[in-house]
């Protein structure tokens, strides 16, 4: 017959599963809850037993904290934009700038918080040959090996290959 879980069983389980979920320790937790192992702690995590009420709380208040923040966002860009106009009227050129600066900034960072913003690396290829200037860099580059007739062929012979 399998052991009953003595944190599943415990008079504060949401509490221990949540300061689990929150990131403590076992031993934090441990001294916490004399009447607990370390053991029992971290097999109580590991085997899936945080209680999905626990979890469902922790979720509905990361959607709430990350609503406070693009709330925040939106403050600070209206208060930047009453800056930034009250600076046009009064003809302050830097302080018009410092405040465009700032809602770059904040208009950056609420992209980049709700995903609008792709910072991948772009990988741009360019087809050298493609180049309206080639056949005149291919020119000078062969004249300037005619001394050097092995390098001149082999720079010519490249050239052909990228064309």
């Amino acid at each position: 017959m399998a052991r009953t879980c003595t944190v599943c069983s415990h008079e504060s389980r949401d509490e221990i599963d949540l300061a689990l979920v929150r990131g403590a320790s076992t031993y934090t937790l441990q001294s916490t809850y004399s009447d607990l192992s370390q053991s029992a702690l971290t097999r109580h995590a590991n085997n899936g037993h945080i209680s999905t009420r626990v979890l469902d709380r922790v979720d509905t208040e990361e959607v709430r904290a990350a609503f406070d923040v693009v709330a925040q966002l939106k403050a600070i860009n209206l208060v930047c934009a009453s800056i930034l106009r009250e600076a046009r009227e009064a003809q302050e050129a830097d302080l018009a700038l410092r405040a465009v600066d700032r809602l770059h900034k904040q208009v950056e960072t609420q992209a980049r918080l709700i995903g609008d913003l792709d910072e991948r690396p772009v990988n741009i290829q360019v087809a050298l040959s493609a180049h309206p200037d080639f056949p005149r860099l291919r020119e000078a580059i062969v004249r300037a090996l005619e001394p050097h007739p092995e390098a001149r062929w082999a720079v010519a012979a490249a050239l052909r290959g990228i064309e």
